[in-house]
C-alpha cells in the first residue's frame, strides 16, 4: 500500500506539471518562446516567455525585430537570471485580424520554435458587441513639410466613448495628435475619429512609431490599437525654394473695420488675420516685419494670438494687432503684405500680394470746424424746407377757404376779390392789374395753363361794363385752385367768403 501511495503522488506530479506548462510546438530546447493565450481580440495584449538555457549573453541582445513585422513588442518584466539560464516576459499588441505568425527568433546560435496567434475582432465590453478599426494615410508620398494625416476610426455601438491618441516623439518630422470627434452613422453605430498630424521634416524614407489609441469605457482602458509603424516615402521640395517657405494655404483677410478717417495725434489700431490651412504652425511667416513706418504713419509694436484648431484639415489663425498713429492730415497707406508659399497639391510656389486698408487724417481743430460748417448747412436748409412746407400750407388752407365759396360768386366785383385774395396767398402785390395778375400767373405757374379770354371778359365787364359768363368765369377760377393743389377736390365744400 505504501509503495502504491507513492506512485500515485509521482503520478500527480507529474500531470500538474505537464498541465503547467503551455503547448511547445517542435522547440529547440535552447531557446524556448511560450505564449500564454493562443487568442486574442485586437487591441488586447498576449505575452511571450522567452527561456534560454544558458546565463550569457544576455537576453537583452536578442533582435526582436522578426517579431515587430506583425507585433508592437513591449517588455513587461527585466531579464531573470537563474542559475540554468535566463527567462525573459514580453508583451505583444497585434496590428491586425487573423492567424498572426510568431518567427522564429535566432540567438548565440540557438532558435526558437515557430508560433501562431489566432487575432479575433474587438468586442466591446459594455455592449458585447464588435468594434471595426480602421486606418488611413494621407497624402501617401508627401512633400517635405507637408501635412501627412494618419487617420484612426472605430466604429461601435456606443456612442459615448472615451477615444485618446498618443503624442509620439520622432527625429524625422513634428506630430500633432488630430481632435477626435463622434460622428453618427446608420444602424446605430458611431465613428469614433482621432489620428495624427505629421509634418515631415526630412526627405526619403521616414517611419513613425509608437502610434496607438486607447478605449476607455467608464473611466477602464480597454483597448489598445497600436499602429503597424508606416513607411513614408517622402519627396524633397525644389531645390530653388528657400528653407523657410511655408508648405500648405495661406489667406490673409484685413479686420480693420470703417471708418477710415482717423484723427492726428491719436492712437489706433491696424488689425489683420493670417489665415493657414497644413501648415506646421513655426513656419508661419511675421507679417508684421513687412511694415514699417513712412512720413507721418507711425507704426510701434505688434501683439500677436495664434489659435490653432488640429481638425481635418488643420487651421491656424494668426491675430495682429499694430497700434499706429497719424502726424498730419492727408491721406496715408500702410502698404501691402506678400506671401509665399508651396501648394502641395499643385506643386507650385503662390504668390499673394494683399494690400492694406488706407486712412485719412484730419486734425480735431478742422474737424471741428467741418462739423460747425455741416451743422450750420443742415440748420439753414432745414430752415429753409421749413419755410417751404409752411408757405405751401398757408397756401392750401388758402386756396381751400377760397374754394368754399366759388360756386356762390354772383357779381364781377366778387370775382375781382377773389384774383386779389389769390394774389395774397401767392404772396404777389395785393393791387395788380388784371394783365399783371395773368403775367404773374403765366410766369409763377406755366403748367397750369391760364384762359386769357376769360381774363379779357372779366376786364371789359369791370371797365367796360359788358356782360360776363359768371359760370365760366367760376369754372375758371375752380381749375386754377384744383390745379394748384389737386387734393382740393375732395377736401373742399361750397360755402360763402368770409372778408
Amino acid at each position: 500500500m505504501v509503495i502504491s501511495a507513492r506512485c500515485v503522488l509521482i503520478v500527480i506530479a507529474l500531470i500538474l506539471a505537464t498541465t503547467a506548462i503551455p503547448t511547445v510546438v517542435n522547440g529547440n530546447p535552447g531557446l524556448d518562446v511560450r505564449v500564454n493565450n493562443p487568442q486574442v481580440e485586437l487591441g488586447k495584449p498576449f505575452t511571450l516567455t522567452l527561456r534560454f538555457n544558458q546565463r550569457h549573453p544576455s537576453l537583452d541582445a536578442i533582435d526582436l525585430t522578426p517579431w515587430r513585422q506583425a507585433f508592437h513588442v513591449m517588455p513587461i518584466t527585466d531579464i531573470e537570471k537563474r542559475p540554468h539560464g535566463q527567462r525573459w516576459q514580453v508583451r505583444l499588441y497585434p496590428y491586425a485580424l487573423g492567424s498572426q505568425p510568431i518567427p522564429v527568433l535566432n540567438f548565440a546560435g540557438q532558435h526558437s520554435q515557430a508560433l501562431v496567434v489566432d487575432v479575433t475582432p474587438a468586442v466591446d465590453p459594455k455592449t458585447h458587441t464588435p468594434m471595426e478599426f480602421r486606418t488611413a494615410i494621407n497624402p501617401p508620398r508627401p512633400w517635405l513639410k507637408q501635412a501627412v494625416y494618419i487617420n484612426a476610426e472605430l466604429i461601435s455601438t456606443s456612442p459615448i466613448m472615451v477615444v485618446e491618441t498618443n503624442t509620439p516623439t520622432t527625429a524625422s518630422g513634428v506630430v500633432y495628435p488630430q481632435r477626435v470627434t463622434h460622428e453618427t452613422l446608420s444602424a446605430g453605430r458611431t465613428r469614433h475619429h482621432s489620428g495624427w498630424i505629421w509634418f515631415p521634416q526630412q526627405r526619403g524614407t521616414q517611419t513613425l512609431e509608437p502610434l496607438f489609441v486607447v478605449v476607455q469605457r467608464d473611466g477602464v482602458m480597454t483597448h489598445s490599437f497600436y499602429i503597424r509603424p508606416p513607411r513614408i516615402e517622402v519627396q524633397p521640395l525644389p531645390p530653388y525654394l528657400p528653407a523657410t517657405l511655408p508648405v500648405g494655404n495661406l489667406q490673409l483677410h484685413a479686420t480693420t473695420t470703417s471708418p477710415r478717417w482717423r484723427f492726428t495725434d491719436r492712437l489706433y489700431s491696424l488689425g489683420f488675420e493670417l489665415l493657414a490651412t497644413d501648415v506646421l504652425p513655426s513656419d508661419l511667416p511675421p507679417l508684421d516685419r513687412q511694415l514699417h513706418s513712412r512720413n507721418a504713419l507711425t507704426l510701434y509694436t505688434a501683439t500677436q494670438r495664434l489659435i490653432t484648431r488640429f481638425d481635418r484639415p488643420m487651421t491656424s489663425t494668426t491675430h495682429y494687432q499694430i497700434p499706429f498713429s497719424l502726424a498730419h492730415s492727408g491721406y496715408y497707406s500702410p502698404g501691402s503684405v506678400q506671401l509665399q508659399y508651396f501648394d502641395p497639391h499643385t506643386a507650385k510656389l503662390r504668390s499673394l500680394v494683399t494690400p492694406l486698408p488706407a486712412y485719412i487724417a484730419i486734425a480735431p481743430v478742422w474737424a471741428a470746424m467741418t462739423i460747425l460748417l455741416l451743422v450750420w448747412f443742415l440748420a439753414w436748409a432745414g430752415a429753409g424746407l421749413m419755410r417751404t412746407a409752411a408757405d405751401a400750407l398757408r397756401q392750401r388752407w388758402g386756396y381751400r377757404r377760397l374754394l368754399q365759396h366759388v360756386n356762390t360768386l354772383t357779381s364781377v366785383v366778387e370775382l375781382r376779390d377773389v384774383l386779389r385774395q389769390i394774389a395774397v396767398i401767392e404772396a404777389w402785390p395785393p393791387n395788380l392789374s388784371l394783365s399783371a395778375w395773368a403775367q404773374q400767373w403765366q410766369t409763377r405757374h406755366r403748367p397750369i395753363a391760364l384762359n386769357p379770354r376769360l381774363v379779357v371778359e372779366l376786364s371789359q365787364a369791370l371797365y367796360q361794363g359788358k356782360s360776363i359768363d359768371i359760370d365760366q368765369q367760376r369754372q375758371m377760377l375752380r381749375g386754377l385752385c384744383y390745379r394748384r393743389f389737386p387734393l382740393l377736390r375732395w377736401t373742399t365744400t361750397s360755402r360763402p367768403l368770409k372778408t
